[in-house]
């Protein structure tokens, strides 16, 4: 897609005099370009990271096709970081990282988003496969928190325009993401649903408040012309984190569930030795095979209603097992986005805070609607 880009790009601008292009094709920067479009089309750590795990992923965290996928990616950017320091117009210019805020607000972005995206994707599965509730209401337990992150966005938004002052609302809103995440982390699959909300607005207010602040602090930080790339590297980070936190929480939830399961491997022989003699039992149980159909509570309703009463018992006891498993996987993953996120307060420290700049030219407009939209975005998901 890169190339193709580059190529349209260049012919529209050929119909504009050859003399305009040679001198736009002289400062392009093709050479990252052509090493940027070979790693997208890789896409060798997207792959790795969407693949690793296990349960429910494609391979094991050792196994030769996410070693090579990663080696592919480390070996791709390392060639990218050693073109961008060769060329006259980088495409990335690494001089950037040398400005601490601008560092210290990706790499907080990083494991904000890793932290947020890897523990609230799966707040789903507690409330459609732990709770048994139905899509729809489970989209109206979530409802809270994103009217709670838009509207603690905007609230901070001004009183970072009226104070001048970022740095307490982005540790501020990180330590109420944190605690919230904490919270969640002590649910079971007895807590009751307006307990779940409420830790969610905790949440959500949290998030609201520390999400669009990075963005700001990057754009206040640099020069006007260097605003897109700096917006866009912003962005660049948020999206690995949310990438590397989804799959690093599947391989916790994973491995907990595991760990929850061996001591309840009883009941589970219990329930296997009687489905050996009930084909009807064991084509039932075999649903409990694939965590995502506790997800499905009209399958598994239908399931149990097709059994006699001997069976369902032993059909609802083992549902309950399951349950209690996939609750300590997901508040597993709970406590482990409140340490990442722990981890993105003690960074947010070390962020320096200096005046807004009072003015705005075209560009720095330009790259704050674009920020704007993709926190937009970011709240939609």
């Amino acid at each position: 897609m890169g190339k193709r880009s580059q190529a349209l790009i260049l012919r529209i601008l050929h119909a504009h005099g050859p003399q305009k292009v040679s001198a736009i094709a002289e400062r392009l920067d093709i050479t990252p370009g052509a090493v940027t479009s070979l790693a997208d089309k890789l896409i060798a750590g997207g792959y790795a990271f969407s693949w690793a795990g296990e349960g429910t992923n494609k391979y094991a965290w050792d196994s030769w096709q996410i070693i090579g996928l990663l080696a592919v990616s480390v070996l791709s950017l390392l060639l990218f970081l050693w073109v961008e320091t060769k060329v006259k117009t980088p495409v990335l210019p690494l001089n950037l990282f040398k400005n601490s805020i601008f560092t210290v607000s990706n790499l907080v972005g990083f494991f904000l988003n890793a932290g947020m995206m890897g523990a609230i994707i799966y707040v789903p599965f507690f409330v459609q496969g732990v709770k048994g509730i139905s899509p729809t209401m489970a989209g109206y337990v979530a409802m809270p928190m994103s009217i709670a992150m838009l509207v603690t966005s905007a609230l901070s938004g001004q009183i970072i325009t009226k104070t001048g002052k970022y740095k307490k609302m982005a540790v501020g809103g990180l330590l109420v993401m944190t605690v919230g995440m904490v919270l969640m982390y002590f649910m079971e699959p007895s807590t009751p649903i307006y307990q779940l909300v409420l830790y969610m607005i905790l949440l959500g207010l949290g998030m609201g408040i520390a999400m669009p602040v990075f963005s700001l602090t990057v754009q206040n930080a640099v020069a006007p012309q260097q605003l897109g790339v700096a917006t866009a590297t912003s962005q660049l980070f948020r999206n690995l984190g949310g990438t590397i936190g989804i799959a690093v929480m599947g391989s916790v939830m994973s491995a907990s569930m595991t760990t929850k399961m061996t001591p309840l491997s009883g009941t589970m022989g219990q329930g296997t030795a009687s489905a050996s003699a009930d084909p009807a039992l064991a084509e039932k149980l075999a649903l409990f095979s694939n965590p995502q159909n506790l997800l499905d509570q009209p399958k598994i309703e239908a399931a149990l209603q097709s059994l006699p009463p001997e069976s369902q018992a032993l059909f609802t006891h083992m549902l309950d097992v399951i349950r209690e498993a996939m609750s300590y996987g997901i508040t597993t993953t709970f406590l482990t986005g409140a340490i990442v996120a722990a981890f993105a307060v003690v960074l947010a420290l070390f962020l320096k805070e200096i005046p807004l700049r009072s003015g705005k030219g075209k560009e720095q407009k330009a790259a704050e609607g674009h920020a704007v939209l993709n926190q937009t975005k970011e709240i939609q998901v």
